[in-house]
């Protein structure tokens, strides 16, 4: 592991400029596990926050867009640890000394809780190694932001179970400090799944209250816990909702609308065959065996390994039986009754509807993420059956015999049969009933061939299991009690860590985005171009931004609607503004030229062998790959003389579809007509326009122009209403134009020019965030010291 690093960087190695260096047969340890890489990987943050300024708009891809939740500099900007840790140490560093700090104390937190809810260290340890390193942990392990909610799930029922107690309000302040930090951390699905959680929570303390016949003021009491961390919180991450908010609004995310059967027919479901897999993990294959056989329909878009992971390893099932058998508390009631629940509803069943139709986003948002609820609940719940398994009774333990025997033998018969043509059948009929029914099924039977590892393995920790729990209840003696549990918690820790090691990979630190020649050409080019990948050819998206490279293209978790028309037109030529990308955009075509040079595409980079046949198109680099020259593309700021305006963006594209449109000659609004003053000047003849941009930055754009006639100028940036603009010092306009970039009414003569990226609301509401901090921080002082006073004067 030295000087190597947990992130899936060997799938760069699958994309040009990369792959030419490596065989022809290479294959990434796990291909599925890419987004990290692609996506999260935070080079650019990294240097931001080192230089003390970070930026709001990332122009790295798409055209720009707003740098919350974008690649390479968007994901948990403000939250603190992050912060912290990308000061004082480089990118790699930081990335893994956050990965391992976030893994120890969702384990630590989880121990905290269980044991706060009376549990012996035993329960609290299982508990907590299941939670730490279960198959839902280890598939999103190298995802920060999964894993911080990993972290501070737990720390918040820790928080939530002392609402009931005397230091109430003492806990109030510290679950609104938790809270509001993991909201600046947002991952928005699983933070409603926080709010979905809490709310089951506060439902059991009310009950306890009403068992208790507590008085009224003891109810008062929980509702302003629960109020006034809720309000805290939201106050402390407003920084990150704010934005988070505004670019959900406006996205191709926003305005999708699934009804309740639709939501598990789009985005999948866990179907009653994969339980399958809470036995042997891999039965239908793995990304990183490069065998994948999910159970799944074609309109399915999220049924892969890592979504529907729900392993927890053999021995919590044993835990969980004891769980279910022993002696039966609140805690025990309220768990069991949340591992059903969820259990039901990741199985697509109708108790997911009340969170389908009352919690708004998660009608438009993978159910199959439900499997994080479930998870925690079977931790705990096998937290719980460890601890009650020295309170079963004899009745109860030929019980927790006879039905650990039937996991056996189901083990055994999955196990001794999975190959055989009626099994594969069974498990796998979409697929034995595709047109390679005969191939699949030659395949699947020597994959499952019962002297396989994925078969075979699992089994035997089921065997080993079942003889430990049985001698473990069956034996008075201490010495055999006490090796039986060292075998039960080393198998359990073996089969968890052995299988997250296994899954995850890990690469040279120095192999990550490592600069090609190809790529110190790009970095050597004068002016701001942007350039196109060709991923007809061997590139995929988001390659170039950590070397400051803008593409065209690229993948974002969410993105404005009008640029995801623009660049769907862009690449289609379909001017009915229908959105044919979702979060990749990928340029294949490359039919429409000029608007690559509409969009200041200078450079294409293809593969090695390309010859395209057009005069505008100079070769200027060969290599490893091959880089064209677009001699035809406009510069990121340009000068038109006309303009005119439609109503709608259909009508827009329709326009700017037409063989005689010229983005260097005219632009186009999109207002409606009556708003629009056409300039009734006649443009100028020649040449004599000038347009010099004298800095570039993320967030500012300085030139100087001069325009021989009142005229537009055109920046193509994607529009956004946080875009402000200065000519003189005066501040004017920017109108949506062409589709989805940015234009300004330009005066003749000459100018200074100010663009700035200036979002006033944000900068608000990170005021309110650290309001919302020093409010918290002083009431939680506050409480400590009457605490204090108060156990002085007794």
């Amino acid at each position: 592991m030295q000087g190597k690093i947990f992130i899936a960087a060997d799938f760069l190695y699958t994309s040009l400029p990369w792959s030419d260096s490596v065989p022809n047969d290479f294959r990434p340890h796990n291909p599925l596990i890419s987004d990290p890489v692609t996506l999260g990987y935070p080079s650019l943050y990294n240097e931001q926050i080192k230089s003390g300024r970070m930026n709001h708009w990332n122009p790295a891809i798409l055209g720009g867009l707003p740098a919350i939740n974008s690649p390479f500099a968007g994901f948990a900007r403000y939250y603190l640890p992050n912060v912290l840790a990308h000061r004082f140490f480089d990118t790699e560093t930081a990335l893994m000394l956050l990965l391992f700090v976030h893994l120890w104390l969702s384990g630590c937190f989880m121990y905290a809780y269980l044991s706060c809810i009376d549990l012996p260290l035993k329960g609290a340890l299982f508990g907590a190694i299941v939670w730490m390193f279960s198959g839902c942990a280890m598939v999103w392990f190298e995802f920060l932001g999964l894993l911080i909610a990993f972290t501070f799930c737990p720390l918040m029922l820790f928080i939530l179970e002392h609402f009931a107690g005397p230091k109430r309000y003492r806990y109030a302040f510290l679950g609104a400090l938790s809270l509001g930090t993991y909201i600046l951390a947002m991952h928005i699905q699983y933070l409603m799944y926080f709010f979905v959680i809490a709310f089951f929570y506060g439902c059991f303390l009310w009950i306890r209250l009403i068992r208790q016949q507590s008085d009224r003021q003891e109810y008062l009491h929980l509702i302003s816990c629960f109020c006034l961390m809720f309000g805290l919180a939201i106050l402390i991450g407003i920084a990150e909702i704010y934005p988070m908010y505004e670019l959900i609004q406006d996205s191709f995310r926003g305005n999708r609308n699934l009804s309740f059967i639709e939501v598990f027919n789009v985005f999948g479901r866990v179907y009653l065959r994969y339980l399958v897999t809470l036995i042997f993990p891999d039965y239908f294959g793995s990304p990183v065996r490069g065998f994948n056989w999910i159970p799944s329909r074609p309109e399915h878009e999220y049924m892969n390994y890592n979504e529907l992971c729900i392993y927890l390893g053999i021995a919590t099932l044993f835990a969980f039986l004891a769980a279910i058998l022993g002696k039966k508390d609140r805690y025990s009631v309220f768990w069991l009754a949340m591992a059903f629940l969820f259990g039901s509803m990741m199985v697509g069943g109708y108790t997911y509807y009340p969170l389908y139709r009352f919690v708004p986003g998660l009608g438009k948002l993978n159910p199959l993420r439900i499997i994080f609820l479930f998870t925690l609940a079977m931790s705990i719940c096998s937290g719980i059956g460890m601890a009650r398994l020295d309170a079963l009774d004899l009745s109860r333990k030929k019980m927790f015999i006879a039905m650990s025997s039937a996991i056996l033998v189901l083990a055994f018969v999955i196990w001794r049969f999975s190959h055989t043509p009626e099994m594969i059948a069974f498990f796998n009929q979409e697929h034995v009933q595709s047109a390679s029914g005969k191939a699949i099924l030659y395949w699947l039977a020597r994959f499952r061939s019962p002297d396989q590892i994925v078969l075979l393995q699992p089994f035997l920790f089921v065997l080993l299991a079942f003889l430990a729990f049985s001698l473990y209840l069956l034996t008075h003696r201490t010495l055999l009690k006490s090796f039986s549990l060292m075998v039960i918690f080393g198998l359990l820790c073996f089969d968890l860590l052995s299988f997250g090691r296994y899954y995850n990979t890990t690469v040279p630190a120095n192999t990550i985005y490592t600069p090609t020649p190809a790529i110190e050409f790009l970095k050597r080019q004068e002016g701001v171009f942007r350039v196109v990948l060709d991923c007809s050819q061997g590139f995929t998206n988001n390659i170039l931004g950590p070397f400051g490279i803008e593409e065209l293209g690229g993948y974002a978790n969410a993105y404005t609607m009008r640029a995801n028309r623009l660049l769907s037109f862009i690449e289609t030529g379909d001017a009915t503004g229908t959105n044919r990308f979702d979060r990749w955009v990928q340029f294949r075509r490359h039919r429409q030229w000029r608007f690559y040079n509409m969009m200041n595409v200078r450079f294409i980079l293809s593969s090695k062998g390309m010859e395209p046949d057009l005069k505008f198109l100079k070769p200027v680099y060969r290599n490893e790959v091959s880089i064209f020259e677009n001699k035809s593309f406009l510069q990121r700021a340009y000068i038109v003389h006309k303009a005119i305006a439609r109503q709608e963006t259909q009508d827009v594209l329709a326009y700017m579809a037409r063989e005689e449109f010229d983005p260097s000659a005219e632009v186009v609004f999109e207002m409606p007509l009556s708003n629009f003053a056409p300039d009734k000047s006649n443009p100028p003849d020649g040449p004599g326009d000038f347009v010099r941009i004298t800095q570039y930055t993320a967030d500012r754009i300085a030139m100087e122009t001069e325009s021989v006639a009142d005229g537009w100028m055109v920046l193509s940036n994607i529009w956004n209403p946080s875009w402000e603009a200065f000519c003189d010092g005066q501040p004017l306009k920017i109108e949506c134009a062409n589709g989805s970039i940015m234009a300004i009414r330009l005066p003749k003569g000459r100018h200074h020019l100010i663009w700035q990226f200036t979002s006033k609301p944000q900068n608000f509401a990170l005021g309110l965030t650290l309001f919302g901090y020093l409010i918290s921080l002083t009431g939680y002082a506050e409480c400590c010291r009457r605490l204090r006073c108060g156990s002085a004067s007794r």
